[in-house]
């Protein structure tokens, strides 16, 4: 009995746990301001950090709506998430002082956690987050200012760098020297600082640059698929996507092409399709390289939550992975899907829905002069 009671007890922690670490927050904006609120449209953390929201969209023939591209990057990663703050500027006759930017990093509770100083914070992956700590002088090939941070701000790696990024399958890539390398969660160096350009690994391969051409390595630097191409993406569902001879194609681990397509533009793979384009329409395809979703939209997105955007007839709408429209064409412009929550401009109104298309919060509002 009792250790069915303290299994019990167990399971309760882990789905406690559980739901704290599942925790997700939708960033909004009210008077350049941002907060944040649950998937039911209730305001969670107050929009009181002031942000630049000049970065504007084109609808028709107004251009002045803003596109609010920078809240894609306001998602909290394991219950933090950076916030670039900005100083209102200053006049001093005709003339405007630059504002003045400043980084804070905040909990899903909505409170403040002290970033010692941090110029700033990247994504937390595994409890640690690439940081960039203010120079020391202003050699950017030599001044190393990066390093990892944990969710409570403690420097755990040092700032021995001279670029970081988050970590990915379990390795981060770094800079040092000009070189970038890898390195692990106790920092140390996997794979040596030898290339002039790299990305993070991903499914157990990574991108790399040798010679002028891009190839892949896996885990043990051992390079496993030739250096031929001028774009290399991240591998998912074992496949990834690369620009060669003038094309975007698709390759396997081997380095053999999936199919015989070569496409005007591609993304990369998303919940096990990815969106193509030829002759100016867009569809989609799995990671065998069949087409399952025929080219016939005007535009297209990622899927997310079993939803991805695309444009016909002039509005945005949502379609499942067989094709069918879940939601229909009728926004004037869309973003993709973060876990059950998108924002759309609907006639005049910035707002999140969710999966089912029903209107969640509305938080902006916009004219559209008719062309």
């Amino acid at each position: 009995m009792k250790k069915l009671t303290a299994l019990i007890a167990i399971l309760l922690a882990f789905g406690a746990f559980q739901a704290q670490a599942s925790k997700t927050l939708y960033p909004f904006v009210n008077q350049d301001k941002v907060g944040f609120i649950d998937s039911s449209g209730k305001i969670v953390i107050p929009a009181t950090y002031e942000i630049d929201v000049s970065t504007e969209i084109a609808l028709k023939d107004n251009d002045n709506i803003p596109s609010f591209d920078n809240l894609d990057d306001l998602r909290f990663q394991e219950g933090r998430v950076m916030i670039p703050i900005v100083k209102k500027s200053k006049f001093f006759g005709i003339f405007n002082i630059a504002q003045d930017v400043y980084n804070i990093v905040v909990a899903d509770d909505g409170t403040t956690v002290s970033n010692l100083g941090m110029e700033e914070v990247g994504e937390f992956k595994n409890g640690l987050a690439p940081a960039k700590m203010p120079r020391l002088t202003y050699n950017y090939e030599t001044d190393c200012n990066y390093g990892f941070v944990d969710v409570d701000m403690k420097m755990v790696i040092e700032p021995e760098y001279t670029y970081a990024a988050e970590f990915s399958d379990g390795m981060a890539l770094v800079m040092r020297d000009d070189l970038y390398g890898y390195i692990n969660n106790k920092g140390e160096t996997l794979i040596e600082h030898k290339y002039r350009d790299a990305n993070n690994f991903s499914d157990g391969l990574a991108a790399v640059l040798i010679g002028n051409k891009l190839g892949y390595i896996n885990k043990a630097g051992d390079q496993v698929i030739d250096a031929k191409f001028d774009v290399a993406g991240r591998f998912k569902h074992g496949t990834a996507k690369v620009y060669i001879n003038g094309g975007y194609r698709f390759i396997d681990k081997k380095g053999d092409y999936i199919n015989s397509e070569v496409y005007d533009s591609a993304s990369d793979f998303c919940c096990g399709l990815a969106s193509v384009m030829k002759n100016s329409k867009y569809g989609y395809i799995d990671p065998s390289g069949k087409t399952v979703i025929p080219m016939q939209y005007a535009d297209a997105g990622s899927f997310g939550c079993g939803l991805a955007k695309v444009k016909q007839d002039g509005k945005w709408g949502y379609i499942n992975r067989g094709g069918k429209f879940v939601i229909s064409p009728q926004y004037d412009f869309c973003r993709d899907f973060n876990s059950n929550m998108a924002i759309v401009w609907d006639q005049g109104e910035v707002k999140y829905i969710n999966n089912s298309g029903k209107d969640v919060f509305t938080f902006h509002s916009y004219e559209i002069e008719e062309i």
